[in-house]
Parts: structure tokens; sequence; C-alpha cells
């Protein structure tokens, strides 16, 4: 990845992919129970919040049907350090993981939630 910085600079090795990948998310979820957090939709961070608009106690059901698929997503508690119960309706999405992980876990979770939608 250094070589990468060195070769073709920030923009091109980095940020075009955060934005690559965050476009995949976004369409991803398009049409189901999750939206990209307010906070998120500005961000240049390589990360991407999702928020659950069925609430919180959803988000916990969500978060452990996807675990129990090999869907990784970090439940957002972990980062409202000061009032935890304030993240629990978002998720965290890490958008540099290696490429094909990344790439087959969105598709998955499309799926999955395809599949719950119809229920």
């Amino acid at each position: 990845m250094i070589n990468d910085f060195n070769n073709r600079g920030l923009e091109e090795s980095l940020w075009k992919v955060v934005r690559e990948r965050r476009n995949i998310i976004r369409e991803a979820i398009s049409n189901t129970e999750l939206i990209v957090a307010d906070v998120a939709k500005t961000s240049k961070l390589p990360v991407e919040w999702l928020e659950n608009t069925h609430g919180n106690t959803a988000n916990n059901k969500l978060f452990s049907y996807l675990l129990s698929n090999n869907i990784h997503l970090l439940p957002g508690h972990f980062f409202y350090w000061k009032n935890p119960d304030k993240g629990k309706r978002y998720l965290r999405v890490a958008l540099l993981k290696p490429e094909q992980l990344y790439y087959k876990s969105v598709y998955y979770l499309k799926e999955i939630l395809k599949k719950l939608n119809r229920k």
C-alpha cells in the first residue's frame, strides 16, 4: 500500500477507493431498514455509519443475525463511550477491508437485507 501511495498518490490509491466503496454500501442498503447515518453523509473517513430505522432492539437482532451469517459489522455502542445507548441504533462498516472480502461481504449483506425485507 505504501508503494501505491508513492506511485499514484493518496487521491488515486486511497480516497477514490473510499468513495467507490461508500457508494457501493449505500446502494446495497437502499430500500432496507438501514440508512446512512446523518453523521456519515459528508464523512471523508474510511468508515460508513449505518442507522437502523427500526430502532435499537431491531438493530441488536439484525447485528446478531448478520454475525451468525459471517457478516461482521461493528455495533455503534462501542464508539459512544459516554452514552453507549445513543450508539445502539448504529452499525459501522470498515471501507478499507481487503478488496475481495469487502465486495463479498457487501453482496451477502445486500442479499440478507433483501431476504429480511420480504418477511
